[in-house]
């Protein structure tokens, strides 16, 4: 896998959500190696801002449960009634990609809590020896993480009706965060051209941020401050 694709590619990304909307997985059409690409370029999909609130409080690396308050969220109770964190893998039995649901909670009161699981079953999982590969990137060592960055995904009566993203964006720079699971401690650095991995991953799920601006992007899990949470809703004539 090609670590500065994985996060730099930015095609196919209105296929992707159009898929998303009509129910069947992101990954039921892609080849391996598109899969990666096409995740991340899904954080680039145009956002249906709702307005601003008060900032999130969310600063650490290591999270347990996740405890959002959508902007405008007020708005959203009767067209949302729960949220999904959603991720995929690959199953060799199919030769195919599947989603898988991480974790469910209800939305209410313009917000949604979800409880993360402890572990994550090993399937679902990849060497980070295989999955960042590239001589540029420093391991400390071996680890299983997830095969992808899982979103959030809003429904209405089991329904897909949209996806939720922690997010900020400037005047010089966007930041979209992912939650990101690792079965052990690990750190990943490295410069290559433009992209800067600066990671330390802590047991457990861990808060990735991708902060682009022009000329750079750096992928790290250190939290920059001032995201906040905002519904990008489906339009319903797709």
């Amino acid at each position: 896998m090609d670590a500065e694709n994985h996060f730099k590619n930015r095609a196919m990304v209105a296929d992707a959500v159009q898929t998303a909307q009509h129910g069947a997985s992101l990954k039921s059409q892609m080849s391996r190696g598109n899969f990666l690409k096409i995740v991340c370029a899904l954080i680039i999909a145009c956002f249906v801002f709702s307005g601003c609130d008060k900032d999130d409080d969310l600063k650490t690396s290591s999270i347990s449960e996740i405890n959002a308050r959508v902007e405008n969220g007020s708005t959203l109770n009767s067209l949302i009634d729960e949220v999904k964190l959603i991720g995929w893998y690959y199953n060799p039995e199919t030769d195919d990609f599947e989603d898988v649901v991480f974790a469910t909670g209800s939305f209410a009161n313009g917000g949604f809590t979800l409880k993360l699981p402890s572990e994550v079953d090993s399937e679902y999982l990849v060497e980070t020896t295989q999955y960042y590969t590239e001589a540029w990137l420093k391991l400390s060592n071996s680890a299983r993480v997830l095969q992808g960055e899982p979103i959030f995904i809003a429904f209405k009566n089991e329904e897909k009706v949209g996806m939720i993203w922690y997010y900020k964006e400037d005047d010089k720079s966007e930041v979209v965060a992912f939650p990101y699971y690792t079965d052990r401690d690990f750190t990943l650095t490295g410069t290559d051209g433009s992209t800067t991995f600066n990671c330390s991953f802590k047991k457990g799920w861990n808060w990735l941020f991708e902060i682009d601006d022009e000329n750079s992007s750096t992928i790290t899990t250190s939290h920059p401050g001032g995201l906040k949470w905002y519904f990008d809703g489906f339009d319903s004539g797709d």
